[in-house]
């Protein structure tokens, strides 16, 4: 009884450790990122901090794209996945009988994420998983000039 017992707090405090190593940051501000995407490469266009509590976005791994919040020291602050922004969902309504949909794969895109706002955040990396070998490679780095609300 006693083993059965020290095994279920056993399992608590390793299962707590586990969260509070991969906690979301707490933010009371989210930076808005307006991107644009082309080809291979994923630009920040502005970044806007607003005064909005940062609430993470369904994002999985699955997902073709990543970014990573970078200190000036090179720390990962923070990191998630997002969808490709080059490839949108077409419908076809040429026959009204027999519509259909397909994937386009556009040349360049603008899109935008949330992030939260760390004020240490000085960069972010963009990855993009490769198909054969399922593991994300960096596709460049971009500075975050940050412009806080209602300024250029």
């Amino acid at each position: 009884m006693f083993k059965h017992y020290l095994s279920g707090i056993l399992s608590v405090v390793l299962f707590g450790m586990h969260l509070s190593a991969h906690a979301q940051p707490t933010s009371d501000q989210t930076l808005y990122l307006i991107l644009r995407a082309t080809g291979n490469a994923v630009t920040v266009q502005e970044a806007i901090v607003k005064p909005l509590r940062f609430r993470p976005t369904a994002s999985h791994a699955t997902d073709p794209y990543r970014y990573v919040l970078l200190s000036q020291d090179n720390k990962e602050l923070f990191s998630s996945y997002f969808y490709d922004p080059l490839a949108i969902n077409v419908d076809d309504f040429s026959d009204p009988q027999h519509p259909k949909g397909g994937k386009k794969i556009l040349a360049e895109a603008s899109f935008h994420l949330k992030v939260p706002y760390l004020p240490e955040a000085t960069r972010i990396r963009f990855e993009r998983k490769n198909e054969q070998t399922g593991k994300f490679q960096p596709m460049g780095t971009s500075p975050l000039n940050v412009f806080p609300r209602n300024q250029p």
